[in-house]
């Protein structure tokens, strides 16, 4: 299932972040804002899901992957009103840009507060002696748009002063060779197969 216009938040796309009894994954969080039609899509995902595998009633009190800002009152764009979902992955994920070219970490165009499609799997989680729930696994990302960063401040930073005792910086060797970097190939961005729709 494919969900537009979130806020990316705590983002971990590139390498796995290892949590504490679990083993490393690809991770981020997924912000939506109040009144995003994207909830209602994802709900009545969840409802099939959930029906599909539970056809005569659900568990009492089943859980899902998806939760009220309200969790996170005191954390820098999880507007009230809005929900977010904690999106894993054990393997590498597709990430793309607006044209479904694959990004690298050093694009840099993935950070927190910025605006993303992100394509997910939903299932049931059933095993014996643990808790059924709703569950997603995170699939891909697509760069779509800047926004304002998550925990910004309004103030500018005041630069520091040049100190008496600075010693002039060093000419860097071959910096003014325009040749100095020929050799440098660039590494052209692969089209992204069928994941996310140009």
């Amino acid at each position: 299932m494919q969900l537009n216009n979130a806020r990316l938040s705590f983002p971990s796309l590139f390498h796995p972040e290892l949590f504490a009894g679990e083993n490393p994954r690809y991770q981020a969080v997924f912000v939506f804002e109040p009144n995003s039609p994207e909830i209602e899509r994802l709900q009545a995902e969840i409802n099939r899901v959930a029906i599909e595998k539970w056809p005569n009633g659900a568990p009492q009190g089943l859980e899902t992957f998806l939760h009220p800002n309200a969790n996170k009152a005191a954390t820098a764009g999880f507007d009230e009103g809005g929900w977010y979902f904690n999106g894993r992955s054990k393997t590498a994920l597709m990430l793309v840009d607006q044209n479904a070219q694959t990004l690298t970490e050093r694009d840099e165009k993935f950070y927190p507060g910025c605006y993303v499609n992100v394509m997910i799997d939903i299932y049931a989680f059933v095993k014996k002696g643990l808790k059924s729930r709703i569950c997603c696994t995170l699939r891909g990302v697509q760069f779509a748009m800047d926004g304002d960063p998550f925990g910004a401040s309004a103030e500018p930073i005041t630069p520091f002063n040049v100190l008496p005792n600075a010693v002039p910086a060093a000419e860097p060797q071959g910096a003014t060779d325009p040749d100095s970097f020929a050799t440098q190939a660039a590494v052209p961005a692969s089209v992204a197969a069928s994941l996310f729709a140009t």
